[in-house]
């Protein structure tokens, strides 16, 4: 079963991409890497999303931008993945979630300073 974080992600995409059910059996697996890949690199800098608390530790301007830049290559990686699979609209309403979810965790990342 997946941890609610990602079914709530999953539902959204597949919501506002409309996929078809081939794309949907495609796109799931690349998501599910996605937010495994970046879970680990918040992580490492000890932030949880899944729990919502504030790090233990506050992040300096350094360790913000070497997790900033550690994130987006995976986004790079798995936009570059999607790219097969869905259309230009689709991968544009994609980008657009995707940089509100960045939008999300830089003010949380700031809040944690």
């Amino acid at each position: 079963m997946l941890p609610w974080r990602i079914y709530s992600i999953w539902a959204e995409t597949n919501a506002r991409l409309d996929l078809t059910d081939e794309q949907a059996e495609q796109v799931a697996p690349i998501l599910q890497s996605n937010f495994e890949s970046q879970r680990a690199v918040l992580l490492k800098y000890g932030i949880d999303i899944e729990s919502g608390k504030p790090p233990a530790k506050k992040l300096g301007y350094r360790k913000a931008r070497a997790m900033g830049r550690e994130l987006e290559a995976v986004r790079a990686e798995t936009n570059h993945a999607l790219e097969d699979i869905l259309t230009e609209e689709q991968i544009r309403e994609y980008e657009k979630m995707q940089e509100e979810r960045r939008s999300e965790l830089r003010q949380r990342v700031r809040a944690a300073r």
